[in-house]
């Protein structure tokens, strides 16, 4: 029901923030994360991520998040991203 094949969810802990557009969504996920206080948000792509790592890098660090932005490549079978904020 609350999703559809194709789409994102945005999870922070064990709550669903958002969902739908992979880019959309992980955009608002890394702003919630962006809390004062946090440095470094690392982003893990995983195997089967929607949107290739250079677009993905290009959309992180055009946001205004106070926050330096690391991507790596995860490789994880079962999320397209996994996002630490340190």
């Amino acid at each position: 029901g609350r999703f559809r094949v194709g789409e994102a969810v945005g999870l922070v802990g064990e709550e669903v923030l958002c969902g739908g557009d992979p880019a959309a969504t992980l955009r608002a996920v890394v702003r919630e994360l962006a809390r004062p206080g946090v440095e470094l948000i690392t982003c893990l792509s995983g195997a089967d991520a929607p949107l290739p790592d250079a677009e993905v890098e290009a959309l992180l660090t055009g946001e205004e998040i106070g926050a330096e932005v690391e991507l790596r490549r995860g490789g994880q079978p079962t999320y397209w991203w996994l996002i630490a904020a340190e």
